[in-house]
């Protein structure tokens, strides 16, 4: 044997989930393009943060909904930020939005 292989056999169960999930696959990805519809007005024409592009022919998953954002436009001090991020470190896991921010160099 030169090269290793994979094996990228499923289990009967495995199988099982991934036919009913694919039976829901419309009324899920309906539900993504309502939110990233939302997350695109609301931050539509914010200077510092650039939307990824979509292209008009395709059905996007909306996994992730991905923001760049321009560090320099978008300078602000731990005073504008609520007192919940910053004495708890963090956002509770109930308020937190699946958005993935990344950042210009």
């Amino acid at each position: 044997m030169v090269d290793l292989g994979f094996n990228y056999r499923l289990t009967d169960l495995q199988c099982a989930l991934g036919s009913s999930q694919l039976r829901k696959l419309d009324r899920f990805l309906t539900r993504r393009e309502a939110i990233a519809s939302r997350y695109r007005t609301a931050f539509a024409g914010l200077p510092g943060v650039t939307l990824q592009a979509v292209e008009p022919n395709v059905r996007h998953a909306w996994h992730l909904f991905l923001a760049l954002l321009d560090l320099e436009r978008l300078a602000a001090d731990r005073a504008a930020r609520p007192a919940r991020e910053i004495e708890g470190g963090a956002v509770p896991p109930s308020t937190q939005a699946r958005i993935r921010l990344c950042r210009s160099e």
